[in-house]
C-alpha cells in the first residue's frame, strides 16, 4: 500500500472517529443536562405511549405535560406526537421503562439501522469489499443522521421500512416485503411517492402477497393500540380537528409557498406533493417495464421528501441508501475532477447542515439540493455489480 493511500486512510478514519466522539458527547448531554433535554422530540413518543397503556388521551396536550415534565423538561409546552395512531404499537413498548433508559435504548436501535443500512447498502450497490468502511464514514458523516441521533426522532424507522422492504424483494419474500413496507405509514405524507410505487408494482406484478403483508401489518399495528384504547381514533381526529399543524414553518416548498402567498391559504402545503404525485405517474408509465427497485428507490424517496407537504432534517435520514450509493460510485474508478467537485459540494452542506444554527425553514433548500447532487452523481459516476 502506498504512502499516500495510508494517509488518507489515516486521516478518514480519523474524520470517522471524530464523528463518533462528536455524537456521544451531544447523546450524553441530552441525558445529563435538563438544558438540552427539553429539546429532545423523542420525549413525545415516550410519554405518548405510555399514556396510551395507561388508559389515558395520547393526544391530549393537558394529559402529555406532567409526564414531559418529570422528564425533566422545563418549559411545560408539550411536545405532540402527530404520527397516526397505529404508531403507538412502537411507542408503547418502549414507554414500559423509564424515560433515560429507553432513550438510551432508542439512540442504540437507531444507530443500528443506520450502520446496517449503510453497510447492507454498500454491498447491494457493488462497492468494494476492503471499502466498506466508506459506507460507515458515509453514514456518520452525513448531517441529518447526526440529527435524528441526537433528536430521538423517529425517521430510522421509516429508513428501516424503505431498506427492509428492498431486501425482502431481492428474497422474493413477499410477505415480509410488505409487512416491513407498513413501517413507513408512520409518517405516511413523507414518503407517499414510495408508498404509491409499491401498491402500483403489487398490482402490475400481481404480487398479492406484498399487499397482504402490508395490510397484516397495519391490522396488527392498530390493533395492538386501539386494543388498550378503544377510543383512540376519536381522540386522533378531534386533535386534528382543534389544533392541526397548520402553522407550522417546515423546511418544505409548501411553507415557503404559504409564506410568500399567504399563510392563510393552507391548500398550499399540498400543492407540491400534488405535482410529486403527477409525476410519479408520468415516471412509472416510463419505467413500468423495466422496473428494477435497486435503482428506482432511492429516486423515489428523494423526489417524495422533496415535494413532501411536511418534513424536517431530521426526516432526511431517509436518503441514506442513495448516499450509500453515492459514495460507492465516487469511489470507483479515477477521482476524476468532477467527482471531486462533487465530493467538495457535498462536505461543504454537510458543515452547513452540521454547524449552522438557522431556524428549521432555512433548510427548505436541502432536501432538493440532495437530490440535485445525487442526479449529477449518478451522470459521472460508474457501479459495478451487486453483491450480498
Amino acid at each position: 500500500m502506498s504512502r499516500e493511500r495510508v494517509f488518507y486512510r489515516i486521516l478518514l478514519w480519523g474524520v470517522l472517529l471524530a464523528s463518533f466522539w462528536f455524537l456521544f458527547q451531544r447523546s450524553m448531554s441530552v441525558f445529563m443536562s435538563p438544558e438540552v433535554l427539553k429539546t429532545d422530540d423523542y420525549v413525545e413518543y415516550w410519554s405518548a405511549g405510555r399514556l396510551n397503556l395507561m388508559g389515558g388521551n395520547p393526544y391530549d396536550p393537558a394529559q402529555l405535560t406532567p409526564l414531559q415534565l418529570a422528564t425533566g423538561r422545563v418549559d411545560g409546552v408539550p411536545v405532540m406526537m402527530w404520527n397516526p395512531p397505529w404508531t403507538l404499537a412502537v411507542a408503547m413498548p418502549l414507554s414500559w421503562l423509564a424515560y433515560p433508559v429507553s432513550r438510551f435504548l432508542w439512540l442504540l436501535l437507531s444507530m443500528g439501522i443506520i450502520f446496517g443500512v449503510a453497510d447492507w447498502g454498500w454491498r447491494v450497490y457493488g462497492g468494494a469489499p476492503g471499502n466498506r468502511w466508506l459506507a460507515w464514514l458515509a453514514a456518520f458523516t452525513f448531517g441529518p443522521c447526526l440529527h435524528v441521533l441526537k433528536a430521538g426522532q423517529i425517521a430510522p424507522l421509516l429508513l428501516l421500512g424503505v431498506v427492509g422492504f428492498l431486501y425482502f424483494v431481492r428474497r422474493e419474500r413477499w410477505g415480509s416485503a410488505g409487512a416491513v413496507a407498513a413501517l413507513i405509514t408512520i409518517k405516511p405524507h413523507l414518503l407517499y411517492l414510495f408508498g404509491l410505487a409499491v401498491l402500483f408494482w403489487a398490482l402490475e406484478q400481481r404480487r398479492w402477497r406484498v399487499l397482504l403483508g402490508f395490510a397484516a401489518a397495519m391490522l396488527l399495528a392498530m390493533g395492538s393500540a386501539w386494543a388498550i384504547n378503544p377510543a383512540l381514533v376519536s381522540q386522533y381526529l378531534y386533535a386534528l380537528a382543534h389544533y392541526p399543524p397548520a402553522e407550522w414553518a417546515t423546511p418544505t416548498f409548501g411553507a415557503v409557498l404559504r409564506l410568500w402567498v399567504g399563510v392563510e391559504h393552507f391548500w398550499l402545503q399540498f400543492l407540491p406533493s400534488a405535482l410529486g404525485g403527477l409525476w410519479f405517474v408520468f415516471y412509472w408509465l416510463r419505467q413500468r417495464k423495466r422496473w428494477d427497485w435497486r435503482e428506482q428507490l432511492p429516486i423515489l424517496v428523494l423526489v417524495s421528501v422533496v415535494t413532501a407537504a411536511y418534513g424536517w432534517t431530521f426526516d432526511q435520514p431517509v436518503f441514506l441508501l442513495a448516499i450509500v450509493q453515492a459514495a460507492v460510485g465516487l469511489s470507483q474508478g479515477r477521482l476524476t475532477w468532477p467527482k471531486r467537485g462533487l465530493l467538495l459540494a457535498y462536505i461543504g452542506l454537510m458543515l452547513v447542515s452540521l454547524f449552522s444554527s438557522q431556524s428549521q425553514l432555512w433548510y427548505w433548500w436541502m432536501a432538493s439540493w440532495l437530490l440535485l447532487w445525487y442526479w449529477l452523481v449518478r451522470r459521472c459516476a460508474s457501479y459495478g455489480g451487486a453483491r450480498e
